[in-house]
């Protein structure tokens, strides 16, 4: 695995542990956090430690990618790492390969869109990168998994910046009822792990519960643990547009939460029914996000 430190790649490697399956992790600079995975020092930007790391190795599941605004890194990560890696497991013989990715690089809402009709249009030079990736990937014969609204503890892009913002203009975005397709992270996880287990049917799948659900019922849980009572008013589009543009928040951020943003997930769950359910967070991701947005 790469990315075994990360806020999904942990999750990923608890699911593989439950299974009993042996788990080596590339580790570049964060502290080892579980024992249970043997830790392979190296960098994907420059190669280093690939090779160790897919030693004896049966699949490989890339989780690894940077996610800030240096387009430098987003090279150099994204788009250079993912090449040595896919180098490295060709020389290494290794075939199975699953690689974490995300919705964004279609660069709008989901409108009920499957892996057959959506086409990418990336919005930016980071998901640019991403698109980029995923084709590297695909053209060596590797799985490609788009999660879309990825929530549970160490979610910082999503849903704590969501609250951070309806706190503090004490007011839901068109009333809180914006249907969204979203995964807590401990599915997302069992979900990479049992495609790398087993031979999928498919090379892309769109990954977000069967349901959708609404901005309201995602943040609600978070809001009664604060002690609040919820925000007396509502903000529309427009009110929203205003407020998000001073904030220097990019119009495919304000149409994540102001819009229904759905997919059609119904290829992964016809393949893993035994892992479909609906979006949940624990009592530990409730903690973390009053934790992420209180004062």
């Amino acid at each position: 695995m790469t990315g075994t430190a990360g806020f999904i790649g942990r999750q990923v490697a608890a699911a593989l542990v439950s299974r009993d399956i042996d788990v080596s992790g590339l580790l570049h600079t964060r502290p080892a956090a579980d024992g249970a995975v043997r830790h392979v020092h190296g960098d994907l930007a420059d190669g280093s430690g690939i090779a160790e790391l897919l030693s004896d190795a049966d699949a490989v599941i890339h989780c690894a990618s940077y996610v800030g605004p240096d387009e430098t890194l987003q090279q150099r990560v994204n788009i250079t790492g993912t090449k040595h890696l896919l180098a490295a497991a060709e020389r290494a013989g290794v075939t199975r390969i699953v690689s974490l990715s995300t919705a964004g690089v279609y660069g709008g809402l989901g409108a009920g869109g499957t892996e057959e009709t959506l086409v990418p249009a990336p919005a930016s030079a980071l998901s640019r990168s991403r698109l980029t990736a995923d084709q590297l990937v695909l053209e060596a014969g590797g799985i490609v998994v788009r999660p879309n609204a990825v929530v549970g503890a160490g979610d910082r892009w999503y849903l704590s910046q969501l609250l951070g913002f309806m706190l503090k203009h004490d007011a839901w975005i068109d009333g809180g009822v914006p249907r969204v397709s979203a995964i807590d992270a401990p599915l997302l996880g069992e979900v990479l792990a049992a495609l790398a287990l087993s031979p999928p049917e498919h090379n892309l799948y769109l990954a977000a519960t069967p349901h959708p659900v609404t901005i309201r019922e995602l943040v609600t849980p978070v809001i009664a643990a604060l002690g609040r009572q919820g925000p007396a008013r509502s903000i529309d589009a427009d009110q929203l547009r205003t407020l998000a543009s001073n904030l220097g928040i990019s119009a495919s951020q304000l149409q994540m939460v102001a819009q229904d943003n759905v997919f059609d997930t119904s290829r992964l769950w016809n393949e893993l029914p035994g892992l479909a359910r609906d979006v949940k967070l624990s009592d530990a991701d409730i903690d973390w996000y009053v934790r992420a947005v209180r004062p």
